[in-house]
C-alpha cells in the first residue's frame, strides 16, 4: 500500500492537483480581509494619529501587496500563497523555466493590480447604485446608470463563465492552465523543486560548519519573515472568523439603546448630513435610520453609531423600503 501510495502522491506529479490550486487561491484571497481587519483594530486604537495612512488605506495595501509578491516571484518563481504550497510559475510554451519579463510583469498585474482595479470598480458600481435610488435625478441618468450596471454584471458573468471553463479543461486534462489569468501571463504551475532550508540546517551550518554570521543573517532573515507571515495570514483569516461569528451570536447582548432622541430622527432627516434620507436603512444596535452612504462611511471610520457610540459595522445595515 505504501509503495502505491508513492505514485499517487502529488509530489511526483509536476500538475498540481485542483486542491493545492484552489487552497493558494483561498490562502491568496486572505491578505486583503486580513489586512481590513487589521486596520480596523488601528483605527479603534490611534485613528487620529494614522489617518495619513487611512486616506489611503487602499493603495496602501496595493504598495504592500507588490513588495510581498515581487519578493516571492524574484525568489521562488511564484506568489506568496503559490510558494506556500510548493508551486511555481514556468513559461507555458518555452521549455526553459526561466520566466521572461513579460511574464513576470503581467503575474505581478494579475496578482495584484487586477485585484486592486476590481475593488476600485466595485466601490464605484455601489455609488452608482446608490445613486440610482436617488429621487433628483433624471430618466436619461436612469438609464446611463442601468446600462452601466447590466454591463458590470455581465462582465462578472462572462469572467465567472471563463474560469469555470478553464477550470473543467483541466481538470479534463485537455488544458495545462486552470485559469485565464495564467494564459494572459503566458505560464503554468508546476511543482517547485526549491530547496528551503529547515532551521536545523541554518543552526548546524553556523555551529558545525562554521560558517560566518554575515552568510547565515540573510537565509535566517528570509526564513523568519516568511514564516511570520504565513503564520499571520492564517492567525488573522482565524481572528477575523471568529470576530464576526462573535459580533453576529452577541448581538442582541448589546446594551439596550438610549430612547431615540426626537431632535435627531424626526422629519426623514438623516442625523449625519441633516437632510431628507436617501436610501434608508436602519443600524441594528441603535435602530437609527440613516442615508445608507452616510452611516457606511462613518462605520467604517469609526465602527460606531454616531448618535450611540454603540459598536457597529456595515454587516448591521437593514435596508428600509416603503411602499407609496
Amino acid at each position: 500500500m505504501a509503495e502505491n501510495a508513492l505514485y499517487i502522491s502529488s509530489v511526483e506529479h509536476i500538475k498540481p492537483s485542483i486542491f493545492e490550486l484552489v487552497a493558494q487561491e483561498s490562502l491568496l484571497n486572505t491578505l486583503n480581509p486580513s489586512y481590513n481587519l487589521l486596520c480596523k483594530i488601528l483605527k479603534i486604537k490611534c485613528r487620529q494619529k494614522l489617518s495619513w495612512f487611512f486616506n489611503y488605506q487602499e493603495e496602501w495595501f496595493l504598495f504592500i501587496n507588490l513588495l510581498l509578491q515581487t519578493h516571492y516571484m524574484r525568489l521562488f518563481k511564484g506568489s506568496f500563497s503559490e510558494a506556500f504550497y510548493g508551486l511555481k510559475r514556468i513559461p507555458l510554451k518555452n521549455e526553459s523555466n526561466k520566466l521572461s519579463r513579460y511574464s513576470m510583469t503581467m503575474s505581478l498585474f494579475c496578482i495584484v493590480g487586477l485585484p486592486y482595479l476590481s475593488v476600485k470598480l466595485k466601490n464605484f458600481i455601489e455609488s452608482y447604485q446608490l445613486k440610482e435610488e436617488m429621487i433628483n435625478i433624471t430618466t436619461d441618468e436612469k438609464k446611463k446608470i442601468r446600462l452601466m450596471l447590466i454591463a458590470y454584471k455581465s462582465t462578472c458573468t462572462v469572467n465567472e463563465i471563463l474560469k469555470f471553463y478553464y477550470l473543467l479543461r483541466y481538470i479534463s486534462g485537455f488544458s495545462e492552465i486552470h485559469s485565464p489569468l495564467l494564459k494572459l501571463s503566458g505560464v503554468k504551475l508546476v511543482h517547485h523543486n526549491i530547496d528551503v532550508p529547515s532551521w536545523k540546517e541554518l543552526i548546524t551550518d553556523y555551529f558545525s560548519n562554521k560558517k560566518r554570521i554575515s552568510k547565515i543573517v540573510l537565509p535566517v532573515t528570509y526564513k523568519f519573515l516568511s514564516q511570520i507571515l504565513e503564520i499571520s495570514a492564517f492567525t488573522i483569516q482565524f481572528l477575523s472568523w471568529w470576530h464576526s461569528d462573535e459580533i453576529k451570536t452577541k448581538l442582541n447582548t448589546l446594551p439596550i439603546p438610549p430612547a431615540l432622541n426626537p431632535e435627531r430622527n424626526v422629519k426623514n432627516l438623516c442625523p449625519i448630513c441633516h437632510q431628507k434620507r436617501k436610501v434608508e436603512v436602519v443600524l441594528q444596535s441603535s435602530g437609527y435610520v440613516y442615508c445608507f452612504r452616510c452611516i457606511k462611511e462613518e462605520l467604517q471610520k469609526t465602527g460606531k453609531c454616531p448618535v450611540t457610540n454603540l459598536p457597529a459595522s456595515p454587516e448591521h445595515l437593514v435596508r428600509i423600503y416603503s411602499v407609496k
